[in-house]
């Protein structure tokens, strides 16, 4: 146990590395202790930060390159909202027109996904920081969802008589569940 002691501490009752540091300070001075300290301590310590700043530099100038925007995990959420409350008045207006025309399930759903893909158009160049691409995964999550086709079913079956306002909250409703589903299922 007393070996054990003494491999810890130094001279003086110090521990090792200040007993190592005050032996170099009294055999070669303050300045020579100080530049093998900034030599052997410091600068690798200032080289690793260094090199992970220049990393993120790199990174950035890659993503400013592709002409994409990094965004957190909240910022996602948060788009997709914002993608669900500009969705559904475009998606009740198809339904409505899908009404009026008599279109089929099969024709209403192709719509109801076409104006869908193109406001997804909207979200290209969003990077989350985790790497993936916010339009991307949200297309998997439509298209894995079947919201299209959810969609147009509910519109044929359940929502016949709906107001517009009654239809857009529904369309808010499943709009938001199948994503959120689909998030989850992963």
């Amino acid at each position: 146990m007393s070996e054990e002691k003494t491999d810890k501490v130094g001279i003086a009752g110090l521990p090792k590395p200040w007993a190592v540091a005050v032996q170099l300070v009294g055999t070669f001075g303050l300045a020579v202790f100080l530049v093998l300290y900034y030599l052997f301590v410091l600068r690798p310590a200032e080289d690793t930060r260094y090199e992970k700043l220049s990393n993120s530099v790199g990174d950035l100038v890659e993503i400013v390159r592709a002409g994409q925007s990094l965004v957190t995990r909240e910022q996602a959420k948060l788009l997709e909202e914002l993608f669900i409350e500009a969705a559904a008045p475009k998606v009740v207006r198809i339904i409505i027109n899908g009404r009026e025309r008599a279109h089929g399930e099969a024709e209403l759903a192709k719509k109801i996904e076409d104006e869908l893909m193109l406001l997804n158009d909207r979200l290209s160049g969003l990077r989350r920081e985790d790497g993936g691409v916010l339009s991307e995964q949200l297309l998997h999550k439509l298209r894995n969802a079947e919201v299209p086709q959810n969609l147009a079913a509910s519109a044929k079956t359940y929502w016949k008589d709906l107001s517009s306002g009654e239809l857009t909250l529904a369309v808010k409703e499943l709009l938001n569940s199948r994503i959120r589903a689909a998030a989850r299922a992963k």
